[in-house]
């Protein structure tokens, strides 16, 4: 299966811009959340800093446009998880 977003999310991280609302309910949500795995992560563009975090993300196209310093990520597919059961 080929990630759509390696077609179509090109110029994605300079074309979308974050929504400070989104991200202020997002944040809020996590708060108090010590681990997270973000599946579908894209460009990190809505993940916590100072968390422990690993991005999921199958688009190679949207893993190169991740921020330098942004958490490591994983090509995989959410039906495909590359982590041992918890």
């Amino acid at each position: 299966m080929e990630p759509i977003y390696d077609s179509i999310g090109v110029n994605y991280a300079v074309t979308r811009c974050t929504d400070p609302t989104i991200a202020q309910q997002l944040y809020a949500a996590l708060q108090g959340a010590t681990r997270i795995v973000n599946i579908g992560a894209g460009t990190g563009s809505y993940e916590p800093e100072n968390v422990d975090l690993v991005a999921v993300e199958p688009s190679a196209q949207m893993i190169a446009q991740r921020p330098v310093g942004a958490h490591p990520v994983e090509q995989a597919f959410a039906e495909e998880l590359p982590f041992a059961d918890n």
